[in-house]
């Protein structure tokens, strides 16, 4: 009778979080549960009531960290939705420094730290964040991709060339450094030597949206420029 009426509950990961927590109010993994399958639930349907499901999630990632304080995960999850699904930086980055004051060492609370920072416009501060997290860590992928480009968007390209090699030294199949040091020629004005390296970057498997296309087009345009050059001097 138990294993027929637990079939009830077991549809989805949701509905069966969403029944046992009740049941087990002071389980702080059960909480993260039903925190967690409620976040991919409006994920998954983001017009079925949207900011009810949100405010669920939170309450029951802030239930798990009253219960478990040392546990990390439910801090940078409920950070992350601050951040990403609510576009609430100042909020995300209380939630990141929480973590930090329990565990300074963590990595991920301050590269979440740093992706705040940078998302309410603290381009200086989220820089020296994630300087932190290589001198805990001199080959972390994330933190080398994020200080490079908050160089590049302020125009610093000099600390841009000089982090994106130390992103070639440590992850030279990695497909960002090539767009980095594209762009850094493109700023440069070596088109060509950019198109090299987007096309690099291509063959690493690049996940960037539309790079395919862009760089098409730019091998388009400086193919009209060096017709038009030639004409001309004919």
């Amino acid at each position: 009778y138990v294993t027929v009426n637990r079939n009830f509950d077991w549809i989805t990961s949701y509905s069966l979080a969403r029944t046992d927590v009740v049941v087990h109010d002071n389980s702080a993994k059960l909480h993260f549960l039903r925190a967690s399958t409620t976040r991919k639930e409006y994920k998954m349907f983001p017009n079925r009531g949207l900011q009810e499901k949100q405010d669920v999630s939170i309450s029951h990632y802030s239930k798990a960290i009253a219960i478990y304080p040392e546990w990390e995960s439910p801090r940078l999850d409920l950070g992350y939705l601050y951040l990403n699904d609510k576009n609430q930086p100042d909020e995300a980055m209380r939630v990141f420094q929480s973590l930090l004051q329990i565990d300074s060492t963590s990595i991920e609370a301050r590269i979440g730290l740093g992706r705040a920072l940078t998302s309410n416009g603290n381009s200086g501060l989220a820089i020296e964040v994630f300087a932190n997290v290589l001198e805990l860590d001199p080959t972390n992928k994330e933190a080398l991709n994020q200080i490079v480009s908050l160089y590049f968007l302020e125009e610093h390209l000099e600390g841009a060339q000089l982090f994106n090699q130390r992103f070639f030294q440590f992850h030279p199949n990695a497909f960002e450094p090539y767009v980095h040091q594209g762009n850094l020629s493109l700023a440069a004005g070596d088109t060509l030597a950019a198109i090299s390296y987007f096309e690099e970057s291509l063959d690493k498997e690049s996940i960037e949206p539309g790079l395919l296309e862009f760089v098409e087009a730019l091998k388009s345009k400086t193919s009209e420029v060096a017709n038009s050059k030639e004409r001309s001097s004919q």
